[in-house]
């Protein structure tokens, strides 16, 4: 901020839209900023109710400066001018009664302004299939596992996609306390099951917990933690057991992975086979962001999106 007197460099692109705050049904000019009229403090309940009347300069201001307003105080005892710098009080009686309910609304409509969800939700997020409403609820970051061609808007076989309540990478288990794990019965330090005939892996290498298949109908918005955020629409199977998806706003499944989220299934290449983490090369860790995850010998590989949701639609 610029203090009287001093010099300073004004460019006709940042006098093109003086700041204006609104007060009740009159606005406030750009001399007069949240509270203040020439230096002097201002109750914001007596802005409300009567907004002191403001006189413009009649000397003519540099060019392109807006003209001078100066907006005297008001005295409470009689309406009358005081000098600029003293504080206005409200006056007793239907004029305070005013200030109070318009302050109030003021808080109000403040408050209602504020206290929205931390998420942007608009119209295509709002909408759903059947013209009705949909809302969204944030919830604690949980992880979808996802196939189909990174390309597509939508698709068919969301029957194989997985859901994981959990972020999974803090609960694995290094390939290092793999023999361990195998001594605990498959139980790990997390108390999830692991299964040498079906598992999972990483981008760092750790051992994950398998998802829940399959992903529950309904709507998710989802992201990559990248530019995109949108919602993914799981339909009910149909009577075939098939399970449509697909995400709005024209996003790609791409558009929404979380590239640096690496996720493979691993199972036997061979009917009783063996697929064995042993078996994991462990210099091919870490994987990098986008990267397809190491083959196992003996094992066979598929790799999954790793979308990230930050809420589901719930009922109107």
């Amino acid at each position: 901020m610029v203090k009287s007197g001093e010099a300073r460099n004004v460019t006709r692109a940042s006098l093109k839209k003086p700041r204006y705050f609104w007060y009740g049904n009159r606005y406030s000019g750009p001399n007069r900023y949240m509270g203040k009229a020439n230096g002097a403090d201002l109750d914001i309940a007596q802005l409300v109710a009567s907004p002191p009347h403001c006189e413009t300069s009649t000397v003519q201001p540099r060019i392109g400066l807006p003209a001078k307003i100066t907006c005297p105080a008001v005295d409470s005892r009689g309406n009358r001018r005081r000098d600029t710098g003293a504080k206005m009080r409200t006056k007793k009686g239907g004029s305070s009664t005013r200030s109070t309910f318009f302050l109030l609304a003021v808080v109000l409509f403040l408050s209602g302004s504020f206290v929205l969800p931390l998420f942007n939700l608009n119209r295509s997020h709002a909408q759903a299939a059947g013209g009705g409403q949909t809302k969204f609820q944030r919830i604690p970051t949980q992880f979808i596992a996802a196939l189909g061609d990174p390309r597509a808007t939508s698709g068919n076989g969301a029957q194989s996609w997985g859901l994981w309540p959990l972020d999974p990478g803090p609960r694995g288990v290094e390939l290092n306390n793999y023999k361990r794990l195998k001594d605990a019965d498959g139980v790990a330090p997390a108390r999830w099951k692991f299964d040498g005939r079906d598992w999972w892996m990483e981008e760092h290498g750790l051992i994950m917990e398998q998802p829940t298949f399959p992903l529950p109908a309904g709507k998710y918005m989802v992201t990559g933690a990248r530019n995109v955020t949108a919602v993914l629409t799981i339909h009910p199977a149909d009577r075939n057991g098939d399970r449509r998806w697909d995400l709005d706003k024209g996003a790609t499944l791409y558009d929404v992975t979380h590239l640096a989220c690496r996720s493979a299934r691993y199972t036997p290449a061979a009917v009783g086979g063996s697929c064995s983490p042993a078996n994991v090369l462990k210099t091919a860790f870490p994987v990098a962001p986008g990267g397809a995850m190491p083959p196992v010998e003996g094992c066979t590989k598929q790799d999954y999106a790793v979308l990230i949701v930050i809420a589901v639609g719930v009922d109107d």
